[in-house]
């Protein structure tokens, strides 16, 4: 084949100048007999500051209504205000530049220097060419203005200079730079602009899916650099917390998980010297991300590297930490086909100084039931999971109620996939002998005694503080911890606890762990109705009961059936229930004796009776039985009480 003849760049580029000025001699004659141009420059000169900025703009709009031609003039004026110190005119001149090369400059297509074209034909005349050479140069200038301004000593003009940059990035042109410009805000020394730039990102990725891998390869290059700060990389582990994927993006979960994978062992050295917020967040992202991926085997070189420092850390003393831990290391272990004896143990330790824990969150407290119920529903070893159940329950003893109530709906969710914890419900009482098995002794005949060997010691005794679950004895003693919740002061544990000894599942939509606690029973005392529109608000978000739920006074609530009303708010609906006929039986009492103004004037004629006319009024009432005094007010609790009981 015949070579392509080269074309001369230097040439090409003077030629498209030329053809260009051409057409530049006919705008400016065009522009001296033009009316709406001449009032455009007339604003320019003697208009405010956003009569510049407009007539700058609409004389640039005007003169590339063809697309082939552009005041470049005026575009350069933009330009120099946006360069000023001044921010107020720097600042206008920088959202008018936005709203010009997002809504009129930019072609579809990426621009192309002259230099980078490889073409025999020019396409389009040469003209156009030197215009998008231009343009180009033009708005790289524009972001690198853009740039300068985000390291401005104003926090205001920075966030709005990254605003700026977040909308310029969804076009194609210059994208991947403007990215790194965004990116590299997260380690400014300000919090404020590192969440600035979280929040733009997570707009910008939301809006464009398709920007997720290119925000993604950014972060971990800005990362990767040697000379970023500890903040900067807790602010990247933030952001890419943040970011919603789904099982369909693989290519962005792989980046994702590879570039949290190789910050881990950065983030742990770190943690060591100055916190462990990271990490706790590094596992988190993790924790959310991992399960979506499908190639999970790919790592197994780095669990190997990396598990005992893993394990290292359900030891610390930071409860999210351990417990985000405990869940990586049981998907990472259930990927490779065989979760070890060490995590059951880690996680059978966790559970016991839970009651001292007074800082654990609720949040936390709902991970640790969903990590219980996934490591446990599918396992095979029945004596372990008897374990965990009867070491919970032991927990609960001296639990509040929010957390005894959510155990006990774990174990009645655990016996639905484990239908042998309905064993531990029939035994009556534990086995207190040691078994021996004979070993077989080759030297029997020469009258020696037989060896026990220890190992093969089987104890039939239950031990709650074995350090190995499986090997606890759980599956020779019952669920007696559940005969001790029977008497709980709490009417929901009472009523739970019962449910589960009867082999029955209970039925509760809410969250125990929200629903139970001290904050939503006073809440029920201040009488208000839910707001309105709440719950679309938050929709998805778990939130307590006493927030929407209607008010104990309302009449919606005073209409239900018995059966209808929650254990721990009967209390409510008695009360409720009698007050109306307790006041109406008041206003029947002051009918019959009179009111208290009638008592009063009687009182008053009293005045001049003699003590022998008041002996004989004392006479008359002691015959009549006391009829004539007012009746005793019973309290409504005991009205209550009495109600209750007629009704049962």
């Amino acid at each position: 084949m015949p070579k392509r003849p080269r074309v001369d760049k230097q040439k090409l580029k003077l030629e498209a100048e030329e053809a260009f000025k051409k057409k530049e001699s006919k705008y400016k004659e065009h522009l001296t007999s033009d009316r709406e141009l001449k009032l455009l420059n007339d604003l320019q000169k003697k208009g405010t500051l956003s009569d510049k900025v407009s007539s700058l703009m609409l004389k640039i709009q005007k003169s590339f209504i063809s697309g082939k031609f552009c005041d470049f003039a005026s575009l350069e004026v933009l330009m120099h205000m946006a360069r000023k110190k001044s921010r107020h005119h720097s600042f206008a001149a920088l959202e008018g530049l936005k709203e010009l090369f997002f809504e009129n400059l930019l072609p579809k297509h990426p621009l192309k220097y002259i230099n980078d074209l490889e073409i025999k034909k020019v396409p389009g005349g040469l003209s156009k060419l030197h215009l998008e050479d231009k343009l180009k140069h033009k708005y790289s200038e524009f972001i690198n203005i853009l740039k300068t301004h985000t390291i401005d000593t104003v926090d205001f003009f920075k966030t709005g200079s990254i605003k700026i940059l977040a909308e310029l990035a969804k076009k194609e042109e210059m994208q991947e730079y403007i990215l790194e410009c965004i990116v590299n805000k997260l380690g400014d020394p300000n919090k404020a602009i590192p969440t600035a730039v979280i929040l733009e990102c997570n707009h910008l990725v939301w809006r464009n899916k398709g920007l997720m891998e290119i925000m993604l390869k950014t972060i971990s290059r800005f990362v990767s650099k040697a000379n970023v700060s500890t903040s900067a990389r807790f602010y990247a582990i933030v952001l890419m917390n943040s970011f919603k994927l789904t099982p369909t993006d693989q290519t962005s979960l792989q980046l994702l998980i590879q570039t949290l994978l190789r910050l881990f062992p950065i983030v742990l050295q770190e943690t060591r010297v100055s916190g462990n917020k990271a990490v706790s967040l590094l596992l988190k992202a993790l924790n959310k991300n991992f399960p979506l991926f499908t190639n999970k085997n790919s790592y197994q070189n780095f669990f190997k590297d990396e598990i005992n420092e893993i394990y290292k850390l359900t030891h610390s003393g930071n409860t999210n930490i351990q417990i985000e831990a405990l869940r990586f290391i049981y998907q990472s272990e259930q990927a490779q086909g065989f979760v070890s004896d060490r995590y059951y143990r880690s996680l059978y330790e966790f559970i016991l100084p839970l009651p001292c824990l007074r800082n654990i969150t609720t949040k936390a407290l709902s991970l640790l039931f969903d990590t219980l119920i996934m490591s446990l529903k599918d396992d095979s070893n029945i004596s372990r999971v008897k374990a965990f159940v009867k070491r919970l329950l032991q927990v609960c003893l001296i639990s509040e109620p929010a957390f005894i109530l959510a155990s006990l709906m774990f174990v009645s969710n655990l016996s639905k996939s484990q239908k042998s914890l309905v064993q531990l419900l029939e035994v009556a009482s534990e086995d207190e002998e040691e078994i021996y098995e004979d070993v077989p002794d080759s030297d029997s005949e020469g009258g020696r005694p037989e060896k026990k060997e220890k190992s093969q010691v089987k104890h039939s005794k239950y031990d709650p503080l074995k350090r190995e679950p499986k090997f606890s004895g759980a599956e020779h003693s019952g669920l007696f911890e559940l005969s001790a919740l029977l008497e709980h002061p709490h009417p929901t544990v009472k009523k739970w606890a019962g449910i589960i000894l009867e082999n029955q599942e209970i039925d509760y939509q809410g969250d125990p762990l929200l629903d139970f606690t001290l904050i939503n029973f006073l809440d029920r005392f201040e009488y208000r109705n839910p707001k309105k529109g709440l719950l679309n608000k938050l929709e998805g978000k778990k939130i307590r009961m006493s927030l929407i739920k209607d008010a104990v006074t309302s009449k919606e609530f005073r209409d239900q059936e018995d059966g209808q009303v929650r254990e721990d708010e009967m209390f409510f609906y008695k009360y409720f229930k009698l007050r109306p006929e307790k006041k109406k039986e008041e206003e029947e009492e002051d009918e019959e004796f009179g009111s208290v103004e009638e008592e009063d004037d009687e009182f008053a004629d009293f005045d001049g009776l003699d003590y022998n006319d008041d002996q004989e009024l004392d006479e008359e009432d002691e015959e009549s039985g006391g009829k004539a005094r007012k009746k005793h007010k019973k309290s409504v609790f005991m009205d209550a009480d009495e109600f209750y009981s007629k009704e049962n």
